[in-house]
């Protein structure tokens, strides 16, 4: 149905955003400000600024968190719970 292929987009495109951020904040943040002691790129994990720099990542982050708005459109009104979630 529309509505779990909608919310599968949303969960995919948050997820995603998440990931991103927390890739940004590993770079861009201390480990004591963050809680924790080694980052996803000192463990040898490719990470998104890596990849595409810190704007580009935090741009990657606006365009996945947009993308899991969209994906709410089915729900109306009704999705403004999620709609919130997603500027985490």
């Amino acid at each position: 149905p529309e509505e779990v292929r909608a919310m599968e987009a949303y969960a995919e495109n948050v997820g995603l955003a998440f990931q991103v951020v927390d890739d940004v904040l590993d770079v861009t943040s201390t480990s004591e400000e963050l809680g924790k002691t080694t980052s996803d790129e000192e463990l040898g994990k490719l990470t998104y600024p890596a990849m595409l720099g810190v704007d580009g990542a935090c741009k990657e982050a606006e365009r996945l968190v947009g993308a899991a708005k969209e994906s709410l459109a089915p729900f109306g009104d009704g999705a403004a719970t999620f709609v919130a979630f997603a500027d985490f």
